[in-house]
């Protein structure tokens, strides 16, 4: 069901963007690309991936699911400030209204509340629910930018109905998962302070991972065009498509990597790398032989240089799928949580350096390309991690036993 709610999340994901560059054109594409990069990468920074510190608390105690909910939405409200701020910083002045920005922000909220009772279904083990509510949020906002569509091509109207896709999400969660009555008065500070705590020690790694996909389209739109914006945010959505089965394995692979031994966990990993460069190279080419016939077909002729950008990006999409797939084995069957944190960090450095070379330049395929180099470089470095940290384990235990003679 989680795999399930990745592809139909993913694949809304990219009808918006088909839709939207049909009928807004490079232009209003580009302004709402970098609208709705800024209200996730806001909504997601902001929440301090307290979704994983909502869960661990409820997981050992299931009587404290009542309380989640009131502390999303004070925590939501006591971060108004600084959502505002962010969205008046990662906006250009020169091209964003005040409505903008405050939609922008208004969205963030939504998805940071979303984002915080996501955890309630995960401490409770209903996986189930927490899928249906991912995927009645990826078709509810299809729906709404088409009824928006319908009256106007306002980019703050549609940034504004991402939002209301995040709240008609939240609402189904909070209707569909067994929260129990409050049968006592919520301790917050009980509740608040080991919820931070725990959230602290993963957020640097999620907010970096998160600005590795979206921070780029954000610094794009202040550096280039909004046409290349549109360029490049069609070539990265159809790109992040080739990341749906080797992100499956990810998941499959934290539950599979926490139970097994480690030389268990080891040929599991292996073979999910195995199965995701493969299933990843064949969904690229799919999704390049599609969108090359598929792009002229449907768009513009202003998308007609969207190809060249679409390869280059399903190429390092194709490279950054040994991360998703090796991840699991090197966080915790190894331990090296911060040594991927750091390559993460390494990715995003390296991207949005190249980015403010190539970019101005070069437009989409710059951008394309500094991604691809990006992602390229991540997974070279963790397939060595991987390999070097694999070997040095087998040459230590085939050591041990002479060593003892």
């Amino acid at each position: 069901m989680v795999v399930l709610s990745r592809i139909v999340v993913a694949s809304s994901g990219t009808l918006i963007v088909l839709i939207t560059s049909r009928l807004l054109g490079p232009t209003g594409r580009g302004t709402f690309a970098a609208m709705q990069a800024a209200a996730l990468l806001i909504g997601t920074a902001v929440s301090f991936s307290m979704w994983l510190g909502v869960s661990v608390r409820i997981a050992k105690s299931r009587e404290t699911a009542n309380q989640a909910l009131p502390f999303a939405l004070l925590a939501s409200i006591c971060s108004v400030p600084l959502l505002v701020g962010l969205a008046f910083a990662s906006l250009p002045s020169s091209s964003s209204s005040l409505a903008a920005r405050l939609t922008v922000a208004a969205a963030a909220m939504a998805i940071m509340v979303y984002s915080i009772i996501q955890g309630i279904p995960i401490g409770l083990g209903r996986m189930r629910d927490y899928s249906r509510a991912d995927i009645i949020r990826g078709a509810a906002t299809v729906v709404l930018i088409c009824c928006c569509l319908a009256f106007t091509r306002s980019t703050v109207a549609l940034t504004a109905m991402i939002g209301a896709g995040y709240v008609v999400a939240t609402l189904v969660l909070v209707a569909i998962v067994p929260i129990g009555p409050r049968t006592r008065r919520p301790s917050w500070r009980a509740f608040s302070w080991p919820t931070f705590l725990d959230s602290a020690r993963v957020h640097p790694a999620n907010i970096i991972g998160l600005a590795v996909f979206r921070l780029d389209i954000i610094v794009m739109a202040v550096i280039s065009t909004k046409a290349n914006v549109a360029v490049y945010s069609l070539a990265s959505a159809f790109a992040e498509g080739v990341w749906l089965v080797p992100a499956a394995i990810g998941v499959i692979g934290f539950s599979d990597v926490a139970r097994a031994s480690t030389h268990e966990a080891r040929r599991l990993t292996i073979l999910g790398l195995k199965r995701a460069l493969v299933f990843g190279t064949g969904t690229a080419l799919a999704i390049g032989g599609v969108a090359t016939l598929a792009v002229p077909l449907l768009l513009s002729k202003a998308y007609g240089h969207a190809i060249l950008p679409l390869w280059i990006s399903l190429a390092g999409a194709v490279v950054y799928s040994i991360c998703q797939a090796t991840a699991p084995f090197i966080m915790i069957g190894l331990g090296r949580r911060l040594l991927m944190t750091l390559i993460t960090a390494a990715t995003l450095v390296i991207n949005i350096g190249l980015l403010l070379v190539l970019g101005p330049k070069y437009g989409a395929v710059g951008a394309s390309t500094a991604s691809s180099i990006a992602y390229a470089t991540a997974g070279v470095l963790v397939l060595g991690l991987f390999v070097a940290v694999d070997r040095s384990r087998t040459t230590g235990s085939n050591r041990a036993p002479t060593a003892r003679r």
